[in-house]
């Protein structure tokens, strides 16, 4: 549900509300009760609840945007990473198997499998040469900044939590929306309800028949 959405239904609900509060008036001691004794204090409270979960949705929205930037940026960290390895081994290491092991730089909009992967391969083909002792004084290699093939591993591992959050807080956000979704729509059913039951309780011609809220 979008914002506008969200602030007409409040907005409606609002309406909803003082319409009743006028209809109880009209009809003195006989209030409108609508089905499982939901009544005008039932709706004030729902509308307060409902402000509520969308105050809860905000704050579930913010928390998935910054899990996805805090993401995207160990992504793009560890990509550069791999581009510096690939840079190292076909400048210090030419003609060896290496050249033809090494895993292509990750497309920045790769999906979490994909991304993983070419990260996982990087940090496999750099322990293996790290080992190769045929490689004389080059090995262990080492990135700018002094940054090990051990940080690499380390910061694949940081960057699957970072996954796992993102996809948790974005989880938790659509929950959320599709909870108030529902609860939307039980509301205008609510309305239906109240609807026909003025129909019932009013004369016809009444001014309050004319004023009823519509969702």
């Amino acid at each position: 549900m979008a914002n506008s959405d969200f602030n007409d239904l409040i907005s409606l609900m609002n309406r909803w509300e003082t319409h009743w509060g006028d209809v109880n008036l009209a009809l003195g001691v006989a209030p409108v009760i609508l089905p499982q004794g939901f009544s005008q204090t039932s709706l004030a409270t729902e509308r307060m609840e409902f402000i509520s979960a969308g105050q809860a949705i905000l704050a579930a929205d913010n928390d998935a945007q910054g899990a996805a930037t805090v993401r995207d940026a160990a992504k793009m960290a560890l990509r550069t990473r791999v581009s510096q390895l690939r840079a190292a081994v076909q400048g210090l290491l030419p003609g060896t198997r290496y050249v033809g092991m090494l895993p292509l730089l990750p497309a920045t909009n790769a999906g979490e499998g994909a991304f993983l992967k070419a990260l996982e391969d990087a940090a496999q083909l750099w322990g293996q040469l790290n080992g190769d002792s045929g490689l004389g004084s080059v090995v262990p290699l080492s990135l700018p900044m002094g940054y090990t093939q051990a940080q690499l591993v380390t910061d694949i591992t940081t960057l699957r939590g970072f996954y796992q959050n993102a996809t948790q807080s974005r989880e938790h956000a659509r929950i959320l929306r599709a909870n108030r979704a529902a609860w939307r729509k039980a509301l205008l059913a609510r309305l239906t309800q109240y609807r026909k039951v003025l129909v019932a309780r009013l004369p016809a011609g009444h001014p309050l028949l004319a004023t009823m809220p519509i969702g």
